[in-house]
């Protein structure tokens, strides 16, 4: 894996105007490959926001008629927090504030580009 790409990408992510924070989970372990961002406390945020994907993993035989979960948007008071799936077994976590108008088409196609360099290995 290109480590240092994906670091760069991530970090280059970050610095996205209005997002918080941005990292790249494993779901089972809930280990953050690499996060960054200016969210406090981020990384043990980006940790148990893992648990929500793990949720939809134990029960996805409800939503079966849906297809597969690509990512999910969860709304809080100030902040949203949205899981993207990027790669086997990989989530992408983005936080940023609740009234940002992120351009998800964007957003989507640079977790693409991260989600093929993660697929690669």
């Amino acid at each position: 894996m290109n480590a240092k790409y994906i670091k760069a990408k991530i970090d280059s992510m970050a610095r996205t105007p209005g997002v918080a924070g941005c990292a790249v989970v494993e779901v089972a372990a809930g280990m953050v490959w690499h996060a960054a961002g200016t969210q406090a406390d981020f990384v043990a945020m980006a940790e148990a926001a893992s648990d929500y994907w793990r949720l939809y993993l134990r029960m996805n035989m409800h939503f079966t008629a849906f297809g597969k979960l690509t990512h999910c948007t969860l709304t809080h008071e100030t902040h949203q927090l949205m899981l993207t799936l990027c790669g086997h077994d990989m989530v992408f976590v983005t936080v940023c504030d609740k009234n940002y108008a992120l351009n998800l088409s964007d957003w989507n196609f640079r977790i693409h580009q991260l989600r093929l360099i993660l697929e690669a290995e």
